[in-house]
């Protein structure tokens, strides 16, 4: 079951491949170590900015499906909640990430606040339109 942040929750195409049981709002570090977990993280960060949290990727992250089940990527932060913690990818690869969006604040990250560090990832074989 899919727990409910505030009312926001993923397109059902979605809800296969989402894992928020990761995620402890008291606890200051988390790691990220697949497609669901990274969904989870995406629909977290609608509620959490992060600030003085840190998401670690602890693998590789592929998406081994059809490349249009990733069409229904929510950006990690937005216009009005801006994310502001450390996201830090460890040297890994997030691949086959598919975002096609007819709105402003869209892609991996929809928008940062100034505080935010967002390092050592790589996002290969990937297709984002806004």
């Amino acid at each position: 079951m899919l727990k409910s942040f505030g009312g926001v929750t993923p397109d059902a195409s979605v809800t296969r491949l989402t894992d928020t049981s990761w995620y402890n709002e008291k606890e200051n570090t988390y790691v990220l170590t697949d497609a669901a977990d990274l969904y989870g993280f995406s629909l977290i960060a609608q509620m959490d900015n992060f600030k003085g949290k840190t998401v670690n990727l602890g693998d590789d992250i592929l998406n081994t499906g059809d490349v249009s089940s990733w069409n229904k990527w929510m950006s990690a932060g937005s216009s009005s909640l801006r994310f502001a913690g450390t996201f830090d990818g460890q040297m890994h690869d997030i691949s086959g990430m598919y975002v096609d969006a007819t709105t402003a604040y869209a892609g991996f990250f929809g928008a940062t606040d100034t505080t935010a560090v967002v390092k050592n990832f790589s996002l290969t074989n990937s297709y984002i339109n806004s």
